[in-house]
């Protein structure tokens, strides 16, 4: 079996390794699942006819949506993945995806966003610097943003650059995104189209 273009194989994992993460789904009801990259596309190509690499690699740890990509069973025998052979004991699920449909990647010290994904960390309330007017059941969160991804991939495949950045600090809803327990720290992942506003602060 043979993957193309930035289509990418995951095996389901039920319990990550690391233990210092904990995923907990947002409150805007979208599933996730955490799954283990087994093999990836070569890539595809841009406007230019450059060819643009996955991010990903294989023994990742992603989380992505749960109504993203498709499932399929691999029966018991021994598979040749392109780069890599897998051989399985008995018949398994796995789930195909597109790259630009992965949340974030997590490693043991690192949670790194793909795609226009943001990663920001709440920051503790100050004294207000403006008046965001909204309803009572949409409250607000002010956060730090730490990692950015490297932004949306078109259908045409052209790379569109994120607006905020790493230490920006960022207005958004507070039922945005998916909160990620890690090494004892909360942060939450966000879609950069769900930032409501990048606020400046007097230092």
């Amino acid at each position: 079996m043979k993957l193309l273009g930035n289509l990418i194989l995951l095996r389901k994992v039920k319990e990550t390794k690391k233990k210092a993460l904990i995923i907990l789904p947002g409150q805007n009801n979208d599933p996730y699942i955490t799954g283990e990259v087994i093999a990836i596309g070569p890539g595809i190509k841009d406007k230019n006819n450059i060819l643009l690499d996955n991010t990903v690699k294989q023994s990742d740890i992603v989380m992505h949506h749960s109504s993203a990509g498709f499932h399929i069973k691999l029966n018991k025998g021994e598979y040749d993945l392109g780069d890599k052979k897998v051989t399985l004991d008995e018949d398994e699920d796995f789930i195909i995806i597109s790259e630009k449909d992965i949340i974030v990647i997590v490693s043991d010290d690192t949670i790194t966003p793909l795609s226009n994904m943001v990663c920001v960390e709440k920051k503790e309330k100050k004294k207000k610097s403006s008046i965001i007017i909204l309803k009572q059941d949409e409250p607000i969160y002010t956060s730090k943003v730490l990692s950015v991804g490297p932004g949306f991939l078109t259908e045409n495949n052209v790379l569109l650059p994120m607006t905020v950045k790493a230490n920006d600090t960022v207005l958004h809803l507070e039922k945005s995104g998916w909160k990620i327990e890690f090494n004892d720290k909360e942060y939450i992942v966000i879609n950069e189209k769900d930032i409501i506003a990048i606020i400046e602060e007097d230092n």
